[in-house]
């Protein structure tokens, strides 16, 4: 371009940096369990000296991929449910399946 503004910039001035992950595998790497008082904090809610709340601090809640096929009747009342109830399709399957067999095999 000019002498004072080269056209393009220098090779290897800026480069990506690699996540801080980069090398650990997602499957293998162990959830840590906040103590009871780190607990306690996460489900309350943060408010500002005027009030105004600045938003709540959800609990993750871990849960396992579900992947089945279902019948056309099925679908039909699970989609009839999230429509009319308001709630999500695996609430309504996750209540079913713990008003069908309660705790059964939960470990105590």
């Amino acid at each position: 371009m000019s002498e004072t503004m080269p056209e393009r910039p220098a090779a290897g001035r800026r480069r990506p940096k690699p996540a801080a992950d980069v090398n650990v595998d997602p499957i293998e790497s162990v959830v840590a369990r906040p103590l009871a008082s780190a607990a306690h904090s996460t489900s309350t809610m943060q408010t500002s000296a005027d009030g105004s709340s600045s938003g709540q601090l959800s609990k993750k809640v871990l849960r396992a991929p579900f992947s089945t096929r279902l019948d056309e009747e099925t679908i039909y009342i699970l989609n009839r449910v999230k429509l009319e109830e308001g709630i999500k399709i695996y609430e309504a399957i996750e209540s079913a399946v713990k008003q069908q067999w309660g705790t059964y095999g939960r470990k105590k």
